[in-house]
């Protein structure tokens, strides 16, 4: 079942190197967190990514989601309510970003760490 996505967040500008191919991994992890196959989600995303960049993308994206259950434990653990329905691009991003990680060394506030993490917070 499909759920209704949010729109793309405005990032405000240029993201930071890197940061770019980070964002579309976690584009591909929210439509595979509503159901999506990785094949089927990575397919759009891949063909916005540089040539360069398309195995991180898919090495992110993989590598996310052989983790993604005890990532999901600790990024809930770290969250004082549960993310909306409509903020699966927000969970990717934290989960992409191995925020949770982070957040536990850093003991930053784990809403910064998503957006720095990604090159949004500027």
């Amino acid at each position: 079942m499909k759920r209704g996505r949010a729109k793309s967040r405005d990032t405000g500008g240029a993201l930071k190197p890197g940061a770019a191919v980070r964002a579309a991994a976690a584009r591909a992890l929210a439509e595979v967190l509503d159901g999506a196959s990785l094949e089927r989600a990575l397919a759009p995303v891949l063909a916005g990514v540089a040539a360069r960049d398309r195995g991180l993308c898919r090495e992110l994206c993989a590598g996310t989601l052989r983790l993604a259950p005890r990532l999901q434990g600790l990024l809930e653990q770290l969250l004082t309510r549960p993310l909306r329905e409509r903020d699966r691009d927000i969970q990717a991003l934290a989960l992409a970003n191995r925020v949770i990680h982070q957040t536990i060394m850093l003991t930053d506030d784990a809403l910064l760490c998503i957006y720095d993490g990604a090159g949004l917070g500027e």
